[in-house]
């Protein structure tokens, strides 16, 4: 490799700026045509509930029923039922993959769990999410209403937007990488050059 010559090398850049330009707007079209065609959405549909005890209504000190509902959500019977209740065509999500589609949060030093269902389909996240809270609730009334009772904070929300779609960090991120590769191969057609023109001469 030839001794780098910054002033030369930046002057050899800037006649190239059509291509960097060019690179720069192919780059952004792909990262827009990623995040818009090939990039499936998923829709996030969070609820929050809390096991309040019977008695006063305050939450109770014990965790272990709070971790037992933790516990069941990912049961073959509380998810089924909650489909069922979900009112969604049946066989479109299997037990194993709503295992994968629901997140289940339990917060520290406190009975609040969060439940977060993701799906391709903005209102079947919403409605899978109401149908587990749900088969949670008649569980618990069956298991532990002599406890206490579960009560719904935030009801599951239809989502508006997809929570893995961000179309500028995706543009951003396919723009800087075609720059770095267009101002890599740049270089390399420049060393190449400077090495030919010294071999001739």
């Amino acid at each position: 490799m030839e001794k780098i010559d910054i002033y030369d090398l930046v002057k050899f850049y800037v006649k190239k700026w059509p291509i960097l330009l060019a690179v720069l707007l192919i780059s952004a079209g792909l990262g827009y045509g990623y995040d818009s065609f090939l990039k499936q959405p998923l829709y996030t549909s969070t609820s929050r509930i809390l096991f309040i005890e019977k008695a006063d209504k305050t939450v109770i000190g014990d965790k272990n029923i709070t971790n037992s509902l933790v516990d069941v959500l990912s049961s073959g019977n509380i998810l089924n039922n909650g489909m069922s209740k979900a009112n969604i065509k049946p066989g479109a999500y299997g037990v194993e993959e709503l295992r994968e589609l629901i997140t289940v949060k339990s917060a520290k030093e406190s009975n609040l769990i969060s439940i977060e269902v993701e799906t391709p389909v903005s209102a079947d996240s919403q409605k899978i999410n109401r149908g587990i809270v749900q088969s949670l609730i008649e569980f618990s009334r069956q298991k532990y209403s002599q406890y206490g009772e579960v009560q719904v904070v935030d009801a599951a929300n239809l989502p508006k937007t997809a929570a893995n779609i961000n179309a500028k960090k995706d543009i951003l991120m396919f723009t800087g990488l075609g720059l770095f590769v267009s101002v890599l191969l740049l270089f390399v057609v420049y060393d190449s050059h400077k090495t030919s023109k010294k071999r001739i001469k």
